[in-house]
């Protein structure tokens, strides 16, 4: 039921009712924003793809507004000795947001984005 309204929006726009990311995808992620969702808890096979994409040198944005202990450091249980070194941090950035503040954030991140596209645009000219 909670992913019925998305996957219902998700079939009308792009004609699949899921996610259409692969694994590799995440893995070869430059960059991955995690908003509104907490993968230590409720998906935690999450976590090892987005450790492989910090090995990859990849960068990775954590909005929420609880510190999800998975996101702040993840100590993959496929390899124990990551417990003495306490584990990778994956989030690069902690944006710690206010309950339904995520809008005003993403105003904000587009608002940027469209004043550093209008800087693009005068220089080209």
């Amino acid at each position: 039921m909670c992913h019925e309204s998305s996957g219902a929006g998700l079939t009308e726009t792009i004609g699949v009712g899921k996610g259409t990311v692969t694994l590799e995808d995440i893995h070869e992620a430059e960059l991955i924003i995690v908003m509104g969702q907490n993968p230590g808890t409720n998906h935690p096979r999450m976590l090892s793809a987005l450790e492989k994409c910090k090995l990859n040198g990849g960068k990775i944005i954590a909005v929420n507004p609880l510190p999800e202990p998975g996101l702040m450091y993840f100590i993959n249980p496929q390899h124990p000795l990551k417990i003495l070194s306490g584990g990778t941090a994956l989030a690069d950035l902690f944006l710690q947001v206010r309950i339904n503040g995520d809008v005003a954030l993403l105003k904000a991140i587009m608002l940027l984005l469209w004043e550093e596209e209008k800087k693009k645009t005068t220089e080209r000219v």
